[in-house]
């Protein structure tokens, strides 16, 4: 994706959408707005600016930004309501990071005026001599979270209105509160979901969408510090279950690489909360690396699970331990990390949402290592049991026929050759040794790899086919 180039001020135009508060005598505190929350619209800021392309005059964005604020207006309805604000509200470093598409959230973000606005969505123009392009984030303002980039291209000026309305309802990320439903899944209480029309839904929440869950902490005042998401966890949109009476609730299937994500981590004054991911283009490189020294790990196969459990390779990982995955249409992928024998880790991935993860594994330099020892040695396994097998199966044929004297030149090629008892046996002090020594995790990673070579091998001992052979022979 090719970064959108600076604009001037001057050609900058600013729109806001600000919502009107349902009820003039709601408290301001955090726990009244909790309450209120499917129920209280979004105050939300549209920033649209520009490249110095001539094709983006003033009107030209006059234009766009009048008929996207009326498709907005139509699209959302009472969620939330238009109207014009300064650019100078806008802060100049969360406006210059929100304008590069491969840029992921700050780590400390820029503050945006708190109180006044939810959301900003910022959508960036430029023209590339072909087309116009589209790109567009939405920033946070509880959750001080920049999202990812969508992008969209029109290549009439007329059409950028519309094409920019379906890149913004793919960054828009709703706010909810998560409760706790049945195992293995979590209820959503979704800001403004209340105010939602049912063709609005699908813009916004579709089923396999993926809401990030948070941990947001209150202060004394009743305020919240800033959120901070749970690692390796995802929450994917299952059904919009609506009643009655209440607003619709949003239920969700948790996705994670850790056991009870949410559960073990909600005391005191955290509560969980969940941002939706948005619907990001582009993809996501998967660095995996060695949890105890850093270092990259070579030569991983990363596989995606599908619904039925069904797996399919997505590529090894290259000599710096790194694999890109493509886009998904925004449906999380579940992956499985695994190494020739064992799987080494698993995760939820949603390609996008960030431009890197790091995937930390309990492996270290002996893994590499150790597997092409184990490869090795069990090729030379398998020849020998073939060869045995095959001397025996001869040695079988030669005794139903009564002739003993070449069924026992057979018999003893197959002791010459060594027993598999043997091999085992060696394998067993190998996996003494391989095992000792350094992260005592990636060396449990070791012993489990021995010991599932080792419960393969056993199988194929052939020692008491060897004997049932001899005592026909002196039968």
């Amino acid at each position: 994706m090719m970064p959108i180039i600076a604009t001037h001020r001057r050609r900058s135009l600013v729109i806001a959408v600000a919502a009107i508060v349902s009820s003039s005598q709601l408290s301001n505190n955090a726990a009244a707005e909790d309450v209120a929350g499917p129920w209280s619209p979004y105050r939300t800021a549209l920033i649209v600016v520009a490249d110095n392309s001539p094709q983006l005059t003033p009107s030209c964005l006059a234009d766009v930004a009048a008929d996207l604020r009326r498709s907005l207006q139509t699209t959302a309805g009472a969620a939330w309501t238009i109207s014009a604000v300064d650019a100078e509200q806008v802060p100049t470093a969360l406006l210059s990071a929100a304008r590069v598409a491969s840029a992921a959230s700050p780590e400390i973000a820029p503050a945006a005026p708190h109180g006044e606005f939810d959301k900003h969505i910022f959508c960036t123009l430029r023209h590339d001599g072909h087309a116009y392009r589209i790109l567009v984030r939405e920033w946070d303002t509880a959750c001080r979270s920049l999202g990812p980039a969508t992008m969209a291209s029109a290549v009439q000026r007329e059409l950028i209105a519309d094409a920019a309305l379906a890149a913004v309802c793919r960054a828009f990320r709703l706010l909810a509160k998560v409760e706790p439903a049945e195992s293995g899944k979590m209820r959503l209480s979704v800001k403004a979901g209340g105010l939602l029309s049912d063709a609005a839904w699908p813009l916004l929440a579709r089923q396999g969408d993926a809401f990030v869950p948070l941990l947001r902490a209150r202060r004394r005042d009743g305020d919240y510090e800033r959120a901070r998401p749970i690692p390796w966890t995802l929450l994917e949109l299952i059904d919009v279950q609506r009643a009655d009476s209440g607003p619709p609730v949003v239920l969700c299937e948790v996705r994670s690489g850790v056991n009870n994500p949410l559960a073990s981590r909600r005391r005191g004054r955290h509560e969980a909360w969940a941002l939706a991911a948005g619907r990001p283009d582009g993809e996501t490189t998967l660095v995996v690396q060695s949890q105890s020294d850093k270092k990259p790990v070579a030569d991983c196969e990363i596989f995606a699970v599908g619904p039925e459990k069904q797996t399919r390779s997505l590529g090894r990982t290259n000599v710096e331990g790194k694999l890109s995955v493509t886009s998904t249409d925004a449906h999380p992928l579940r992956l499985i990390v695994a190494g020739r024998y064992l799987p080494l880790a698993q995760l939820p991935l949603l390609p996008g949402l960030e431009p890197e993860v790091t995937v930390p594994i309990a492996a270290d330099g002996r893994l590499r290592g150790t597997e092409d020892w184990l490869t090795d040695w069990q090729t030379e396994f398998l020849d020998l049991y073939v060869r045995r097998r095959a001397l025996m199966a001869a040695a079988s044929v030669m005794i139903e026929r009564g002739e003993k004297p070449a069924a026992t030149r057979l018999l003893d090629q197959v002791d010459r050759l060594g027993s598999p008892a043997e091999r085992i046996q060696s394998l067993e002090i190998r996996r003494r040794t391989a095992a000792s020594g350094g992260d005592p995790a990636a060396s449990k990673i070791i012993d489990q790899l021995f010991a599932k070579v080792l419960a393969t091998v056993r199988q194929l001992d052939d020692a008491a086919a060897l004997v049932d052979l001899r005592r026909r022979l002196g039968g």
